[in-house]
This record gives structure tokens, sequence and C-alpha cells, in this order.
């Protein structure tokens, strides 16, 4: 789970599987909907404000 508050929580465009989830933490995950996991985390060094 992100360390910081959630700034930004979408589905993939054609797919209910996939959720992708921006944090204040500097880090985007892509989460497998359906398995209940956390497939990647991605980080940065700022905070992630938005994903598209």
């Amino acid at each position: 789970l992100p360390e910081d508050a959630i700034s930004s929580v979408k589905f993939a465009p054609k797919s209910n599987q996939f959720l992708l989830a921006s944090s204040w933490d500097g880090t985007v995950r892509l989460y497998d909907v359906s398995a209940n996991i956390e497939r990647h985390k991605y980080s940065h060094e700022l905070a992630v404000l938005d994903v598209c």
C-alpha cells in the first residue's frame, strides 16, 4: 500500500481487471483487481498527482 495519500485512481480503458493508483509518496502502482494483487510499483522522486 502507498505510504502517503492516493492522488488518483484509474481503471484500464478496456478492462476493469487492471487499476493504476498514483500517490503523494512518489509511486504509481498497478493492481490486478481480479487476482487481488499488486503487479508492479513504479517509483519517482516527487509526488505523482495523476495517472492516465
